[in-house]
């Protein structure tokens, strides 16, 4: 078994790309993430640099694994499975190296083989704590089947919308993950805006729900931070927003929209395959203390 890493994102996704690009929908935070990383050398000084490897054997590229400190470590198997063999290789990899990652992500069941092997063995500088975080289901949409039916109307942000954006997003992530800010979330709002990633959805010329496009792959983009304020709810709004800009990246020519759901939120899911959105399967997150 080898483990591969790379000083470059190009030539991470060199590698990793005939493994990601056989379910695009299902593997886009991959893609995102890394296309974010651009040389390992040029990482942001506060903290570790991040960590692109590929971990494989005879048959080839058997997993993939990606770190961007503070972050958890985000993973994907070139079979969909959790070969202990695999995850092994890696573990013992990250402990030579001196890497220590907070927690753990991907498609199940990898997080769980992972945390299983990384916490459980002290002698092997185990025994931490598995904390289950979110489970996700993953979505995908290539049609419309709902555009929504909410007063009001649908337009890009614009820089005068930033404040708002901001306290949005930090209260979005509070009631979501039940943490402040961390990593790349800092300040991201001031680096998505001017590449025009924000909607907003208004009624009475408020804003009132707003929606993000992100990490666009070769045919596909994620739709990601739908947020309505709890005054708002019950209306529509993310519904007719989300629709909006799914109907708008199809028309840009992208053949599908992916995003996560939190499992555990009937009321998000049911507005997402009202849609059109299909399920794909789930990811888990697993914090390690």
């Amino acid at each position: 078994m080898e483990i591969i890493e790379y000083d470059h994102s190009d030539t991470f996704l060199q590698s990793a790309t005939p493994v990601l690009s056989r379910n695009e929908a299902f593997t886009g935070l991959l893609y995102g993430v890394a296309d974010r990383v651009g040389r390992v050398a040029d990482a942001d000084p506060a903290n570790d640099p991040p960590f692109l490897a590929t971990v494989e054997d005879g048959n080839g590229v058997r997993l993939i694994a990606i770190m961007t400190p503070p972050h958890r470590l985000l993973l994907h198997a070139a079979d969909d499975g959790a070969d202990p063999a695999v995850l092994q290789a890696l573990a013992d990899h990250l402990r030579g190296t001196g890497r220590r990652p907070p927690g753990v992500l991907g498609p199940r069941p990898l997080p769980e083989t992972f945390a299983g092997i990384w916490c459980g063995d002290p002698a092997q500088g185990g025994g931490q704590t598995v904390i289950q975080g979110l489970a996700m289901t993953v979505y995908e949409l290539r049609q419309l089947s709902y555009c929504g039916s909410a007063s009001g109307s649908y337009r890009h942000a614009t820089l005068a919308d930033r404040e708002l954006l901001e306290g949005w997003t930090e209260t979005f992530l509070h009631q979501v993950h039940g943490r402040p800010l961390v990593g790349q979330e800092i300040g991201a709002v001031a680096r998505r805006l001017p590449r025009g990633e924000y909607r907003i959805w208004e009624d009475g010329g408020e804003p009132v729900s707003f929606v993000a496009q992100a990490r666009p792959t070769p045919t596909g983009m994620a739709i990601n931070a739908v947020f309505t304020p709890q005054a708002w709810r019950g209306r529509g709004y993310a519904t007719s927003c989300v629709a909006a800009l799914c109907a708008e990246v199809l028309a840009g020519g992208k053949s599908f929209c992916t995003l996560f759901a939190d499992v555990d939120n009937p009321t998000a899911n049911g507005i997402y395959q009202r849609i059109g959105f299909k399920p794909l399967g789930q990811f888990v997150e697993l914090d390690f203390t």
